[in-house]
C-alpha cells in the first residue's frame, strides 16, 4: 500500500494498493495512471462507438462488440492525433462526420449513372 503523507501537516491521501509485494512503488503508480486511461477509452466505446447499444446476450457476440467498440475508440484516437496537428479543435464526432462525408462520396462515385425512366405513354 502506498500512501502520500505530508510532513509538515499528516494529512494523509492517494492510497494505492497492490497485492504483488515484489513491485515497486513507481510501478504501481503507472499501473493506476493507466487505469484511468483505460476508463476513458471505454467511456469513449459507449459514448461514441455503439458500445451500450450492442444487447448481446452469448458471450462470443459480446466480447466481439466490446473488442470492435474498443478498437474503434484507439482508431479515432490515432486519428485525431493527426487531425489536431491541423486543428486543435477537431473531437470524435468531426472526425466521424469527415469520414462518414467520405464514405458517402465514393459511394456516390462508384454507383452507376441512374437509369432512363421507363414509359409506357401514359402520364399520370
Amino acid at each position: 500500500m502506498i500512501v502520500k503523507t505530508n510532513l509538515q501537516t499528516g494529512n494523509r491521501g492517494l492510497s494505492f494498493f497492490s497485492d504483488d509485494l515484489n513491485l515497486d512503488y513507481t510501478c504501481i503508480i503507472d499501473f493506476y495512471s493507466l487505469r484511468f486511461k483505460s476508463e476513458f477509452n471505454f467511456r469513449d466505446a459507449k459514448q461514441y462507438w455503439g458500445l451500450e447499444d450492442f444487447m448481446n446476450t452469448q458471450k462470443t457476440a459480446s466480447t466481439n462488440a466490446a473488442a470492435l467498440c474498443c478498437s474503434w475508440s484507439i482508431l479515432s484516437y490515432l486519428l485525431l492525433r493527426d487531425f489536431r496537428q491541423q486543428d486543435s479543435t477537431v473531437n470524435v464526432l468531426d472526425l466521424k462526420a469527415y469520414y462518414h462525408c467520405q464514405y458517402v462520396g465514393r459511394n456516390i462515385k462508384m454507383a452507376s449513372p441512374k437509369p432512363e425512366p421507363i414509359s409506357n405513354g401514359s402520364h399520370y
